[in-house]
């Protein structure tokens, strides 16, 4: 309350200080004048007094604390760092070795897994991998590939040929096969016409033997699959 009324004092007295400048400009009488200079003199002396009391005028107050309201904190600077680091989205690529059976590849949309277990015909001593490609896109896609695309060895060595039987013709020829987004499909490994189904390959032929501890399954042109390898133990 002090503090508005000094500084409404000290307008006061600087807007007859104006006036009694004026009058004199513009040849204003001299008791005019002279009852300016009284009322300038008066309100000088009541404003010492005020402030030999300690009731000094503060600085302005901000128009929104005279308003009541709270003052908002300064904008950040504009070189402030981020609360947040955003990381840079990691690029797909295909393995540069061997990938654990039972473990997803996954690349260019589709994800390839093949089974710990594997397939043994006993009546023609032939064996197969089991085999899995999921489509993990959000529509229907074409998986291309050929039978001569998955070959297989053992850690002793041995290469396993394919047993062709009536699918020798059709070993290199490309397959098309759709595959429904979020769907998997499972390759089946067999001779005579599984092989040649749309999801069929070659079956090998030979016993696997009892020194083996591995078997390693080759990708190659099987889909976006190429120099995969992946390995089954035994």
């Amino acid at each position: 309350m002090f503090n508005k009324r000094s500084r409404l004092q000290t307008s006061l007295i600087l807007i007859l200080g104006m006036i009694l400048l004026l009058a004199c400009s513009f040849g204003g009488s001299d008791d005019e004048a002279q009852a300016l200079k009284d009322q300038v003199s008066a309100l000088e002396t009541q404003n010492a007094i005020l402030k030999e009391q300690g009731v000094v005028a503060s600085a302005p107050e901000s128009p929104a604390a005279e308003a009541g309201g709270v003052d908002a904190p300064p904008p950040p600077s504009s070189d402030a760092a981020p609360e947040v680091e955003i990381a840079e989205p990691a690029v797909e690529s295909l393995p540069t070795g061997p990938v654990a059976a039972g473990m997803p590849i996954v690349y260019d949309g589709w994800s390839l897994t093949v089974s710990k277990e594997i397939h043994i015909d006993t009546s023609e001593d032939d064996w197969g991998p089991i085999i899995f490609i999921r489509n993990q896109g959000d529509t229907k896609r074409v998986f291309r590939f050929k039978n001569s695309g998955v070959t297989a060895k053992d850690d002793l060595g041995n290469v396993y040929d394919p047993s062709f039987g009536l699918c020798e013709d059709i070993y290199h020829q490309v397959k098309n096969l759709e595959v429904d987004a979020g769907k998997s499909v499972e390759f089946r490994a067999g001779s005579g016409g599984v092989c040649k189904g749309p999801r069929g390959i070659n079956i090998f032929d030979g016993v696997i033997p009892l020194e083996a501890s591995q078997l390693i399954i080759h990708f190659e042109d099987f889909g976006p699959y190429s120099g995969v390898d992946v390995v089954i133990d035994l």
